[in-house]
């Protein structure tokens, strides 16, 4: 199957998500978490009336076609996952690790998937490229600088982060990154965290 263009107001609505970690820097775990999580609970009711009702399904495919991928059509949409992995971020990891974590998955993976479409020639993994994954960590670790300004977070922890959402991304191939991504990088840094510095 090929591979399905990139969708511009897709990709701006996906930097939406963005708003979860810049609310958490300024608010507590527990009102950012119920953010999320009353976000989340609209997608899954729109999750489950797509499921029950095929009718309501096309019609939702139809009107946002812009937004959606078609191989969103038979299963839980990107979206959705991120929400479950960004209730989880912001539930278990310490503020500033989770605030990283939001912000590295959400940038990275749009700037992973452009610069890996449009520009990837280098194959790593299935259709991963050394181009999509370069981008993914260095703009990162952009973002990654902003973040530090914002939170304090040390550097080689910020750089530690990139790193794994980076592999991350890389590696997971059966699995929606949306869902895994923001998980596993706040995973490493805790470990680092408690373990190593």
């Amino acid at each position: 199957m090929a591979e399905e263009k990139i969708k511009p107001i897709r990709k701006l609505y996906r930097m939406l998500a963005l708003v979860f970690p810049l609310a958490y820097v300024f608010l507590s775990k527990n009102f950012v978490a119920s953010f999320v999580g009353i976000v989340l609970f609209i997608f899954i009711v729109l999750e489950i009336l797509r499921n029950i009702d095929p009718g309501f399904n096309r019609l939702l495919f139809e009107k946002l076609h812009f937004l959606l991928k078609k191989k969103e059509r038979g299963r839980v949409s990107a979206s959705t996952l991120f929400l479950v992995s960004a209730f989880v971020t912001v539930f278990v990891f310490e503020k500033n690790i989770a605030i990283a974590a939001l912000v590295f998955s959400t940038v990275g993976d749009g700037f992973a998937e452009i610069v890996g479409k449009t520009y990837g020639r280098h194959r790593l993994l299935g259709n991963k490229t050394i181009e999509g994954s370069a981008a993914f960590f260095l703009s990162a670790f952009f973002f990654g600088l902003i973040v530090m300004a914002m939170t304090g977070i040390d550097l080689k922890l910020m750089l530690i982060g990139a790193a794994a959402a980076t592999l991350t991304e890389l590696v997971t191939q059966k699995i929606d990154d949306n869902l895994v991504i923001p998980v596993v990088e706040g995973l490493v840094k805790t470990l680092f965290v408690n373990f190593v510095f």
